[in-house]
């Protein structure tokens, strides 16, 4: 399986960590993150390696507008120690992994966005995740490009591979403007 990445020491490691695996995993070098995004769209790579946040700057809205924009997901992330503090990286893949549910000490990093213009849907949706023992990881939010009156709130949960399917199924019913962002495992 090819993964894409931009060369560099920072993007070695943890292409290191993430082709741990993966079949046959080969790399494949690229000159932006936007190639390595379009090796997935055009068949040529199976996965790209992307950093998606920092100790510093929290999440890296650019990377996830690449993900929304290229309609990929994450399929894993691990965290790579730099000069200024931790940068967490993910392969990213075009379509979420299955939940393994053998796995019953596992626990899963589930991430999606949801477009609204005020917050009154936070209420309920926690009332479901603490029911489902997800918790929650972080939350933040940006204004709509094309719209000022819109939100994207984008949420990331922790939660075990049995709350995973009724807890996913449950966002996917109850907001239209839901966008899977991905359903992973930290790679230690």
């Amino acid at each position: 399986s090819k993964i894409s990445f931009v060369k560099n020491r920072f993007n070695e490691l943890a292409y290191e960590k993430l082709s741990k695996g993966i079949t046959n995993p080969k790399p494949e070098y690229v000159s932006s993150f936007a190639e390595s995004c379009e090796s997935i769209t055009d068949g040529t790579c199976e996965f790209c390696i992307l950093p998606i946040s920092n100790s510093t700057d929290g999440h890296m809205k650019s990377f996830y507008s690449m993900l929304d924009r290229y309609e990929l997901k994450i399929s894993a992330s691990t965290d790579i120690e730099d000069d200024i503090g931790t940068v967490k990286y993910a392969r990213i893949a075009r379509a979420c992994k299955p939940v393994d549910l053998k796995d019953k000490n596992a626990k899963y990093i589930f991430e999606f966005s949801v477009i609204s213009s005020d917050g009154e849907f936070l209420s309920p949706l926690f009332t479901v995740a603490d029911l489902a023992q997800a918790t929650p990881v972080s939350i933040d939010s940006i204004p709509v490009e094309y719209d000022s009156h819109l939100k994207r709130f984008f949420f990331t949960f922790s939660l075990t591979p049995q709350n995973a399917t009724p807890f996913r199924l449950y966002v996917a019913l109850k907001f239209q403007n839901y966008t899977p962002i991905g359903i992973y495992k930290e790679i230690k």
